[in-house]
């Protein structure tokens, strides 16, 4: 994988600018794969903030057709201490776009040493960054919004130089973008109802059906029970809805087990299983280390039912979409998701994939996992229509063809 500092290469059509890392970013991934697929010539600038991004990354990027540039930040990594200085003395002058990420200089500066056509910007502080190396190159950008920021935040938040920054960088760049697309509709109409702009494009985060090749078909974690609930994310946490799970544990009879994946810290641990209420359900909660994409979708194939648990606690989680939801109906999971409206929808129109349940109430979800314990003709019925979802509706096959189309229009026109 080519180092950001390395002298600047042929233009490409398509830049993809992002300010996290490949492996932690499967929206970009995917986009850089279609667009390698439909005939483009992509790089794609990301950065590293911890040295296993960089082990992980560079086995990601070496089976692509696109060029992968990355701008390390790692404590190890020259760049961070002048990244450190280059925030603080940002910082003193106040809130501005270089202090959305410590990355901004470096990132900023492999974008304008990397030409294309066209920049596309993934989160908010890749959006500046793609706007300025576009017009260093005399070309166009975009931006995929795969959150709505300012709806992350709280009502007094929003009116805090945070806040401020997100509105004026948005209202900024959003009408100057060649296109826009959005993770969800309720993202899509947010922005678009906020800032005056076109309805932006939704492009939701589904997965490819041909990752389903790489499954391995092993069990390497779940045991012999009887139904095997899973969740994942990066980091379990104390605010992803988990309680919920661990509170409807104590009330759940029979053969079953959870697993929870993503890196999580000993307080968090103890929190979460101290809201167990019995230590008979506290002895089938495992904990599990992230593992790399590539095998992500075999682990989670293990088991029986996917956890998709949002919670209503801002604008954004009411709208957005959980990638958790269409990664459980590509491995054929069924499918237990809280009611917001972003989910809600998705699995009414999955159909027969699994049920919803209010955020919170901790008695209906027991009484939903019970019922697909006792039921296995239930249980059956629900894994087969979430993997009819996914080979229907909901896959990046189908979603991909959108993309390509903004692309093509874009690129096309002078």
């Amino acid at each position: 994988m080519p180092n950001s500092m390395s002298s600047p290469s042929l233009k490409s059509d398509i830049c993809i600018v992002s300010s996290g890392s490949l492996s932690s970013g499967p929206r970009v991934v995917k986009e850089a794969d279609a667009l390698v697929a439909a005939g483009f010539s992509v790089n794609v600038i990301a950065v590293q903030t911890a040295k296993w991004m960089d082990d992980w990354d560079c086995r990601l990027s070496s089976k692509k057709g696109w060029t992968a540039t990355p701008v390390q930040m790692f404590k190890s990594s020259p760049a961070i201490f002048a990244a450190k200085l280059f925030t603080k003395v940002i910082k003193s002058f106040g809130q501005s776009e270089a202090s959305l990420s410590s990355s901004h200089y470096f990132l900023s500066r492999a974008a304008k040493r990397h030409p294309a056509k066209l920049y596309i910007a993934h989160n908010l502080a890749a959006l500046p960054i793609a706007a300025q190396a576009a017009k260093h190159a005399d070309a166009k950008f975009a931006f995929d919004a795969e959150d709505d920021h300012l709806g992350e935040l709280s009502d007094a938040e929003r009116d805090s130089q945070i806040g401020l920054l997100i509105r004026a960088v948005e209202g900024k760049y959003l009408r100057r973008c060649a296109y826009v697309t959005a993770a969800s509709e309720g993202i899509a109409k947010s922005l678009a109802t906020r800032y005056g702009i076109s309805l932006p494009t939704p492009l939701h985060n589904v997965f490819s059906l041909s990752s389903r090749q790489s499954v391995d078909g092993l069990r390497k974690e779940r045991g012999t029970s009887r139904l095997s609930i899973y969740w994942y994310s990066q980091t379990i946490g104390l605010n992803r809805g988990l309680q919920d799970l661990m509170i409807a544990a104590g009330s759940l009879k029979g053969s079953f087990e959870i697993h929870l994946r993503g890196s999580v810290t000993s307080e968090v641990k103890s929190e979460l299983l101290a809201c167990v209420p019995n230590v008979e359900a506290r002895e089938k909660i495992f904990f599990h280390e992230q593992v790399h994409p590539d095998e992500l979708l075999s682990r989670t194939a293990e088991h029986d039912v996917g956890m998709a648990l949002e919670q209503p606690v801002s604008q954004n989680k009411m709208s957005t979409v959980s990638n958790k939801l269409f990664f459980y109906f590509l491995g054929g999971l069924a499918v237990v998701a809280t009611d917001t409206p972003g989910q809600s929808g998705i699995v009414k129109k999955a159909e027969h994939c699994g049920e919803i349940y209010p955020a919170g109430n901790t008695q209906k979800l027991a009484r939903i996992l019970q019922q697909l314990h006792d039921d296995e003709a239930a249980l059956k019925v629900a894994k087969e229509g979430s993997r009819r979802a996914a080979d229907t509706l909901w896959n990046w096959e189908t979603e991909s063809s959108i993309l390509l189309a903004l692309v093509r229009k874009t690129l096309a026109q002078r």
